[in-house]
């Protein structure tokens, strides 16, 4: 009885030394994950005397990346998003592509550990769209985004922002996508970020809001009418009629 008592613990000591160092690893992901949401938010305020700090950081983000250890990922890859948007592609261009090139790579890697992850798919397409790449590829990859992450805040706002960049021989290849992108953000984006946003879009996206707003409630238009967005009341004698903010 003694001998097999010990052939148990043998197995348990392996395991819980594994478990032990799972863990650890874990702890250790986590706290480089927040540290680059840090170094992320330092980043989007330009201060050039943490650059340093910065890069020396951006070279562990394909290391975590490749672990597919999921705190850390959105992170690393938000903190190549920023560290982009440092350079003016005017005067740093070749900086700007080489971040560009290096956020994409790291976005198709993170893809490999988190192919459902809607947000990292809109960050390959801010990528690569910079980058040159057909417009129908831009396409493709913001229906994936739309797809896993049709509500998704974050996700939803880079797909807004990029969707305006995209030429409307392409937007047609998107249209459902696109279409249901836009009837979210009537329904469920906040009315003052949603205000903020409706002052980015095209004359030509308001219009294809408008055609949406039969399927948004009129307690919600009105919602939104308050904030300036695209339901405009007319103070008609019969039913109210819903058309397009002109601002």
């Amino acid at each position: 009885m003694i001998g097999r008592n010990r052939l148990f613990l043998v197995p348990v000591a392996l395991i819980s030394v594994v478990v032990g160092t799972v863990a650890i690893e874990s702890l250790l992901h986590a706290g480089s994950a927040q540290e680059l949401r840090q170094l992320r938010n330092i980043a989007l305020l330009q201060s050039a005397d943490r650059t340093d700090e910065i890069l020396a950081a951006r070279q562990s983000t394909g290391q975590l990346i490749e672990a597919c250890e999921s705190t850390a990922i959105d992170a690393a890859i938000e903190l190549d998003v920023a560290y982009a948007d440092r350079f003016a592609p005017q005067s740093d261009r070749d900086a700007w592509q080489k971040a560009l090139a290096e956020l994409a790579s790291h976005a198709r890697l993170a893809l490999a550990c988190q192919p459902t992850n809607g947000l990292i798919w809109a960050r390959l397409a801010f990528a690569e769209w910079f980058l040159g790449r057909p417009g129908e590829e831009q396409a493709r990859i913001l229906e994936y985004s739309e797809l896993y992450a049709p509500a998704e805040l974050v996700s939803l706002n880079a797909r807004l922002h990029h969707w305006s960049r995209l030429s409307p021989y392409v937007l047609q290849r998107a249209e459902t996508s696109y279409e249901r992108d836009l009837l979210t953000f009537l329904l469920w984006f906040p009315s003052t970020a949603a205000a903020q946003m409706w002052q980015t879009f095209s004359e030509r996206e308001k219009q294809f809001a408008a055609r949406l707003t039969p399927a948004v409630p009129e307690e919600r238009l009105r919602q939104l009418a308050a904030k300036g967005v695209i339901p405009v009341i007319s103070q008609g004698s019969g039913s109210d009629e819903l058309r397009p903010s002109r601002d």
